[in-house]
């Protein structure tokens, strides 16, 4: 079973919370400032993102909002309702996201997420 965990950019930081052996753990590592504003961390856990429970070639963690890379272009992983599964976007307009394997993500790589690089929303192909 994948660990079910959550991370949350507040104040161009990303803290993380989820489920830690069966028990709900607010925090896993630092918890934000107690000094925040709980509006804004509300508003802030309300678009908390997930761990996917795969990594990338390097072994990194994959998380939805995660810009990937692999040899087809840059694509951006996000949940789908619809299907009940992470896809990634896709450079072929006549189909704009992907399911993917779990083979593919070992061959893709993290370069960025859409909270701290944006600026990728650009360059998606």
């Amino acid at each position: 079973m994948r660990p079910i965990k959550y991370r949350v950019f507040l104040n161009n930081t990303f803290y993380f919370w989820g489920i830690e052996k069966g028990v709900q753990t607010w925090w896993l590592g630092p918890a934000p400032p107690c000094n925040t504003d709980m509006a804004e961390l509300d508003r802030a856990l309300l678009n908390s993102q997930e761990f996917i429970g795969r990594y990338d070639l390097d072994k990194k963690e994959v998380w939805e909002g995660d810009w990937v890379e692999w040899e087809d272009g840059i694509g951006e992983v996000f949940y789908n309702e619809e299907t009940a599964s992470f896809l990634h976007t896709w450079k072929e307009k006549e189909m704009p996201y992907s399911r993917p394997s779990k083979a593919f993500w070992s061959i893709i790589k993290v370069i960025g997420n859409n909270r701290q690089n944006p600026e990728l929303a650009g360059e998606k192909t």
